[in-house]
């Protein structure tokens, strides 16, 4: 009986050479052997893989569990359920052994086997937000997977791509937000299932009208009608082509641009997620131009004349002087040579394509004919103050003459004679006018060349003053403070003052430059000096003179 404690008596009869005997006995007890019993419904299935175990066991009072996982137990309940995990990427084999014991201490045991699936782990990345029609790239993280199945949320069909790209859209005016399933599975059936939510923002269209598209200016005013849509609050944001300011008005008033040219109207429409964009051309056709410019003039040749454009919308420009010149400036500088009435033509070209117009004005620039200045002297050397020098007037286109002579003499007749009074070389201007008052002018520089008969006198005694007066002298002063001759025709020039002594007190190169009668910073005492001058004259002929001057103080 393995079930129950069992007493068995035990009797040892002993019996001697002589026939005597003995017995006795011992009671002998062989306690029960409990059964370990353990069942389970399910021996095998996926991460985390919760199994429940029943106990069956007889004739036990407690028991141990042990789960081949390191983990143990003692429950004694009829039924209790464990979990089992699998971290490994194969199946994991469990032995769960029950040992039951009796109060006895007798023990039996049982054991089951449990198979735990690899673990499952479905993940995805994405982003989670964007404009419609927002296509969507799907990172799948998953492991443990076999198969993979996409459920976008939206009613597209299923997809099964490891990594799939999805394209969602939202045709309504509010947000619509898509949840997105992942289900795997793996080769041994087990399924894990990972989901998130996609926000779809619907996306503005951005949409107006200009009017006119097209129009030549000074018209310029652009009227603008938004008929955006796609949003319950929009912002939007307009330019216009000009460099104007952007503007952020739902529909802006009327654009009016400052000069033609072609022009993009731009739009962006905002509803706070997503945005949208659109242009517009617009043209202002440049008007056709119009050419003028101001007139008449006249004056002396050779004329310049500046010639103010007036024109308007003009591009190009062609002058047409009516002497055979031309210009392509706007506002050319031209200068006519020669006399004559001339008609000027401007042909003006503008910004369309092209497109002409011509200006002819007749006979509006008169060039007068201007006096030639023109003389000749003879003859060009004289000797004053006796010989006579003739002008010979050659100019031409002249009725009126001024002549200045280079003495300070000046004449009008038409060919004057001049008599010179101080020797020197003359410049001769002469200007001539006529009825134009178109004058002109002529210097010619040294024409005349004045020299006189040559000869130099000293003085023989000057009252210097007190301090000097550096030897500059006024050759008719009346005053006789300075020491200097009295000269013509002296081109080099050399004056010498000696004391009693023979000591140099004073030299001096410059004819216009005598003795003050200072030396070493004073006045020189009282006596006779000694003089000595070396001279040349315009003649050529060289003169060493000396003599004596007294200095009175």
């Amino acid at each position: 009986n393995t079930l129950n404690d069992t007493t068995f008596t035990v009797e040892l009869t002993s019996s001697s050479l002589y026939g005597c005997q003995d017995v006795y006995t011992q009671d002998i007890v062989v306690f029960g052997t409990p059964i370990a019993d353990i069942s389970i419904l399910e021996t095998e299935g996926c991460y985390p893989l919760d199994v429940t175990f029943e106990n069956s066991s007889v004739a036990a009072s407690s028991y141990t569990w042990a789960y081949g996982t390191g983990e143990v137990g003692n429950s004694s309940e009829p039924l209790h359920t464990h979990t089992f995990y699998n971290l490994n990427l194969t199946p994991v084999n469990y032995t769960v052994t029950l040992n039951a014991f009796s109060n006895s201490g007798c023990e039996s045991s049982d054991n089951v086997f449990v198979e735990v699936q690899p673990q499952l782990n479905a993940d995805f990345s994405s982003p989670n937000e964007g404009c419609t029609p927002y296509e969507v790239q799907f990172e799948n993280f998953s492991n443990g997977a076999l198969q993979y199945q996409w459920d976008f949320g939206d009613n597209s069909p299923i997809e099964t791509q490891l990594n799939p790209v999805h394209l969602f859209e939202n045709e309504t005016e509010a947000t619509v937000v898509y949840t997105v399933t992942l289900t795997i599975e793996s080769y041994a059936g087990c399924t894990d299932t990972f989901t998130q939510d996609i926000s779809v923002y619907p996306r503005p269209v951005a949409e107006f009208t200009a009017t006119p598209e097209a129009q030549t200016f000074p018209s310029t005013t652009v009227e603008i009608a938004n008929n955006s849509f796609g949003g319950n609050t929009m912002e939007y944001q307009w330019g216009f082509g000009d460099g104007t300011d952007f503007i952020s008005e739902f529909e802006p008033a009327a654009h009016t641009y400052e000069t033609w040219g072609e022009y993009t109207i731009s739009l962006i429409a905002d509803n706070g997620f997503c945005s949208d964009a659109t242009n517009l051309d617009i043209e202002i056709i440049p008007p056709p131009p119009v050419a003028n410019f101001e007139g008449p003039a006249s004056g002396c040749s050779p004329l310049t004349v500046q010639f103010a454009n007036e024109s308007e919308y003009g591009l190009g420009y062609n002058w047409q002087f009516g002497d055979g010149g031309q210009a392509f400036v706007a506002n050319p500088v031209y200068t006519y040579q020669n006399p004559g009435i001339y008609t000027v033509i401007l042909t003006v070209t503008g910004y369309n394509n092209g497109e002409q117009d011509e200006l002819v004005r007749s006979e509006i620039i008169e060039v007068y004919a201007s006096a030639q200045a023109a003389f000749a002297a003879t003859p060009d050397e004289v000797t004053i103050p006796q010989d006579l020098v003739n002008f010979i007037n050659l100019s031409s286109n002249a009725d009126e003459y001024l002549w200045n002579f280079g003495d300070g003499v000046t004449s009008t007749e038409f060919s004057p004679d001049h008599y010179y009074q101080d020797i020197g070389a003359y410049s001769v201007s002469l200007w001539a006018n006529n009825e134009y008052n178109c004058p002109d002018s002529i210097l010619v520089v040294d024409v005349v060349m004045a020299s006189a008969l040559s000869g130099i006198e000293f003085p023989n005694a000057f009252t210097p003053i007190d301090g000097g007066s550096d030897g500059m002298y006024d050759p008719q002063s009346f005053s006789n403070n300075v020491f200097f001759p009295i000269y013509s025709g002296v081109v080099e020039y050399q004056l010498q003052i000696f004391n009693r002594w023979g000591e140099l007190l004073f030299e001096s190169k410059d004819v216009l430059i005598g003795w003050d009668g200072m030396y070493g910073g004073q006045l020189s005492k009282q006596d006779v000096y000694v003089w000595k001058a070396k001279v040349k004259f315009t003649d050529g002929t060289q003169l060493t003179e000396a003599g004596d001057v007294t200095l009175l103080r």
